[in-house]
């Protein structure tokens, strides 16, 4: 029995017209690298930025936000020290940020807010408190995860 031989073209038109699903089992993906900016001055997102984790640890940042879009996620974390950065995070002026975020010290430490910025203030800041927002396309913005005490401007 002989081998038989692919030629290149024919082996890229079958991969590319190769249709399956994927089964990882509980396999690991290495070298995929997150989408991390450090952020030391204040900075107006795009939709590029969607997904993004900004670490934020300078003092008086203000991350303004695009108008709402559908499916566009943003990830704010505080790694200053404690009560020492002061981070907001500013909608445009049609949209809104809405949520809750649960704290141990209190049961409703940010309600959101319809009309105006969201805040890690220095005098509750601690490091590591974060927030994760999400756009609606419609209405706003809609906090999907926090940690610390923000405040509703």
């Amino acid at each position: 029995m002989g081998t038989k031989r692919v030629g290149l073209a024919r082996t890229q038109a079958l991969i590319q017209n190769l249709k399956r699903e994927l089964t990882m089992g509980g396999s690991t993906v290495s070298g995929v690298k997150d989408k991390t900016e450090v952020i030391t001055a204040s900075k107006t997102l795009g939709a590029a930025d969607s997904g993004k984790v900004f670490l934020m640890g300078t003092d008086a940042l203000t991350m303004t936000l695009p108008s709402t879009a559908a499916g566009l996620t943003y990830t704010f974390i505080n790694t200053g020290a404690d009560a020492a950065v002061l981070i907001t995070v500013s909608p445009a002026a049609a949209d809104a940020i809405f949520g809750t975020i649960a704290n141990a010290a209190a049961d409703s430490v940010c309600t959101g807010s319809d009309n105006g910025d969201l805040t890690n203030t220095k005098v509750t800041a601690n490091k590591g408190d974060r927030v994760t927002i999400v756009g609606d396309g419609n209405n706003g913005w809609y906090i999907t995860e926090g940690v610390g005490i923000w405040a509703g401007a």
